[in-house]
């Protein structure tokens, strides 16, 4: 099996301890606003005179698919709250997403055929195991659904990077055409709904994906500062979509695909002819920032958050974060809270490691320096439930990883 393509337009830097696989993969050119850098501290209660406790903040989110008449899944994302309650993020996942890499001729499992096997759970299920993030709520809608949930959106720009194709009769429809488009809500829920497994389309194999992406940024867009429309601000929501999408229209929305490489299907069994691998380093750096509580810690080593604080506009903070976060992954090490969000006075001159867990000191003390940098090792004078160290990269870091 062959890579076909690296999907988004910004070339991810890939540190050399990355080094596990051969596939560049670009990273995706929409980027977090600031406001979905959750850094909220609030609630925080002491938990002994001399040691606060700073909990990361509570983000409910659900894994939302959309699918056709058919009832087959066209395209997934995952919205979440902020920690009022009141607006968002939307990260677009590919329908064809595959949660490990099959051997062989061995038929792809993605969460297409996860939906197809097992409906609403077993979509949920492949979802976790494909980003490694929990979901509070996993619904599945069609498209009339989803238009009703648009409606409060009205009509959004989209510059779609390819025709969107889907099946009508059998044969190839052009629902809407690559470029500028103006679309209302029951075109953009089409749009989203659209799938096309046909022979002859000229859509490369990813666009699908980046349609949908590019659909769910021109909502966010279009939802601005937020809408009102009367939904109760907090996070404690009762389950269904409405309810929640209520919320999340209700305060400004950010939104942005995952970078991901996508392959030729090994095997004739197959519906698609190819599926897609999310880049591990990409879903730390979104979901660590927009939802840390439910972003898995899968190896044995130490749990960081990872603050890059650098203020110089030459310096891509999200960049400097996904080369340190290939560094850290790559030794084991768990990232599970992110900041991109650049501070007043800009990262220290050297790379601070607060110690929250007094058993990680070592690894700190020896380990971090060798994946980011000189770095000054001091207490951290607090707790964070689930993290042993907080790492703020400064200037070493940024020679340590020759960044300009």
């Amino acid at each position: 099996m062959t890579s076909i393509s690296a999907r988004r337009s910004r070339a991810t830097k890939i540190g050399a301890a990355a080094a596990v696989g051969t596939i560049v993969i670009a990273a995706g050119s929409l980027v977090l606003g600031a406001n979905m850098i959750y850094n909220s501290t609030e609630g925080n209660t002491a938990s002994a005179p001399e040691r606060r406790s700073s909990p990361l903040p509570a983000t409910p989110n659900l894994l939302l698919g959309i699918v056709t008449d058919d009832d087959a899944l066209a395209s997934a994302a995952v919205l979440t709250l902020s920690p009022n309650g009141a607006g968002g993020s939307i990260v677009s996942i590919p329908a064809n997403g595959a949660p490990v890499r099959p051997s062989g001729d061995a038929p792809a499992e993605t969460l297409r055929t996860a939906y197809a096997d097992g409906a609403d759970a077993a979509l949920g299920l492949a979802a976790t195991s494909m980003l490694g993030v929990t979901f509070d709520q996993v619904v599945s809608i069609d498209v009339d659904e989803l238009e009703v949930l648009l409606q409060p959106v009205g009509s959004v720009d989209v510059d779609l990077p390819a025709d969107v194709v889907s099946d009508i009769g059998g044969s190839p429809s052009v629902l809407a055409e690559q470029g500028p488009n103006e679309l209302d809500p029951d075109a953009v829920a089409e749009a989203l709904g659209a799938r096309f497994v046909g022979d002859v389309t000229d859509a490369d194999p990813p666009v699908a994906d980046e349609n949908a992406a590019a659909l769910w940024d021109a909502i966010a867009d279009s939802v601005g500062g937020g809408l009102d429309t009367g939904a109760a601000v907090g996070v404690d929501v009762d389950n269904g979509v409405t309810n929640f999408v209520d919320r999340l229209w209700n305060g400004p929305v950010s939104s942005r695909g995952i970078a991901s490489v996508s392959f030729e299907s090994g095997s004739d069994d197959d519906e698609d002819d190819f599926y897609v691998m999310v880049q591990r380093s990409d879903v730390v750096l979104v979901f660590g920032q927009v939802s840390p509580r439910k972003l898995a810690a899968p190896f044995d080593g130490i749990s960081v958050r990872l603050i890059v604080p650098f203020a110089d506009e030459d310096v891509s903070n999200a960049e400097v974060a996904t080369e340190a976060i290939n560094f850290l992954l790559f030794a084991n090490i768990n990232v599970t809270s992110v900041s991109t969000a650049g501070a007043e006075d800009g990262g220290p001159d050297v790379s601070r490691v607060e110690v929250v867990n007094a058993d990680a000191e070592p690894t700190a003390k020896n380990t971090l320096p060798t994946l980011v940098g000189d770095v000054e090792v001091v207490d951290a004078g607090y707790e964070i439930p689930g993290i042993d160290v907080v790492i703020t990269l400064g200037d070493s870091a940024l020679a340590f990883y020759d960044v300009d």
